[in-house]
């Protein structure tokens, strides 16, 4: 029975995870190949790259995954934190999280220095983010199967519904990003980790795996807020069941805390992580201040990403209703903490771990077929043109 149930585990996995996964890559690297017949950016910060029209490899399936970005982890990877200069790119690096740079230089030390080069380098660090994205998406559907099935959903219901939101997440319009050499895969699958944990009522490791998305991504410390709403959800809000786990908790801050630090010891700015941001005119306005008149308009984009920002608020409120209340309140928290910056530049890009998005368009199509349809259709024309506008060098995300 054991090896039955192993045997169907893994033919379900493929079908469900494995399989699209590397279908909808290949289909990503078709698009990246017929991409290079238009015209590529000429405002991309390295003018190099923008006449060559390859940012760190002439093996364009590979250098088509790092742009932008990318460079700034790969350089904090290679030299470490600099106040600025990447390259022909301005910046301060501080605001950019330390774990999946120290990631790539860990995994680089099993190369030869003679080998390590930019293309190496690069190669390394998308090896990575497909790694962490292949085992976030595994962790995602079992999560999603497990949370429905306490909703009195059936077997096969659950599992196509998980299915379902694995798809959408595969189909959204930047959802590539977890294939370049960015940390949002990596930041993924913690998140999703620290879910799972959390609906295992396993908040120990929980909340070391919030520590780690803590010095991965700055919303990573947001991750709190389900881990107490699912820690006094068990207890039922009773303070007299409180334990000793709850001191736990406080890991996440001396995470970033320890991070903080470092900023202070470089800059003497505890902040500095935050205060970088400016660099790329990041200032407090209201959120509908941010979506209506967005500093950073773009012709080609900001359109799409009113559009995306705006239609996203349908399935986080949602979320409310078809999903635990520390999932929607996670949500909904790091969806609203970018409004408030001025910009929705990027926003197309912090989307994409919003994991209750897919599980809700999910549920909503089946109720829905339809809707499924419509949803798909769009997500997939609107990948189509993002990607192929990433990899000629536009700034997409």
């Amino acid at each position: 029975m054991i090896t039955f149930f192993l045997q169907k585990s893994k033919k379900e996995i493929f079908q469900a995870i494995i399989g699209p996964f590397i279908f909808s890559r290949l289909i990503l690297l078709f698009i990246a190949w017929f991409s290079q017949y238009f015209r590529a950016s000429a405002q991309y910060f390295s003018s190099d790259s923008a006449t060559s029209h390859f940012a760190f490899s002439s093996f364009r399936f590979l250098d088509v995954w790092g742009r932008w970005d990318s460079g700034w982890y790969l350089k904090i990877a290679q030299q470490g934190y600099l106040f600025s200069n990447v390259g022909e790119q301005q910046g301060n690096s501080f605001a950019f999280f330390p774990l999946y740079p120290s990631l790539i230089k860990l995994f680089s030390l099993i190369v030869s220095q003679q080998f390590l080069n930019q293309e190496i380098w690069l190669l390394i660090a998308v090896v990575l983010s497909n790694l962490f994205f292949l085992f976030g998406l595994v962790i995602f559907y079992f999560l999603v199967k497990n949370i429905l099935l306490d909703k009195s959903k059936t077997e096969k219901e659950t599992q196509n519904l998980a299915a379902k939101s694995v798809f959408f997440l595969l189909l959204f319009p930047t959802s590539f990003f977890f294939s370049a050499a960015y940390s949002e895969a990596l930041f993924f699958l913690l998140v999703v980790s620290s879910f799972s944990l959390m609906k295992n009522k396993k908040y120990l490791l929980a909340s070391l795996i919030i520590s780690v998305a803590s010095i991965t991504r700055p919303y990573g410390i947001l991750l709190l807020l389900p881990l107490l709403i699912s820690y006094f959800q068990d207890r039922k809000w009773q303070i007299s069941k409180i334990n000793w786990q709850l001191f736990s908790f406080v890991w996440p801050i001396l995470a970033l805390g320890t991070y903080a630090y470092y900023c202070y010891t470089q800059t003497g700015d505890f902040l500095a992580f935050l205060h970088a941001q400016g660099e790329w005119s990041r200032q407090f306005s209201w959120p509908w201040q941010s979506i209506l008149d967005p500093r950073h308009f773009i012709g080609y984009v900001t359109p799409v990403e009113k559009l995306l920002t705006v239609t996203s608020f349908i399935p986080l409120f949602l979320s409310f209703k078809f999903l635990p209340i520390s999932w929607a309140i996670w949500a909904n928290a790091v969806n609203l903490i970018p409004l408030l910056s001025g910009t929705i530049s990027s926003n197309l890009r912090f989307l994409i771990v919003l994991f209750p998005i897919y599980v809700v368009l999910a549920i909503m199509s089946q109720q829905k077929p339809q809707l499924e349809k419509i949803i798909l259709a769009i997500f997939l024309v609107l990948q189509v043109l993002l990607f192929s506008a990433w990899c000629q060098l536009y700034w997409v995300a």
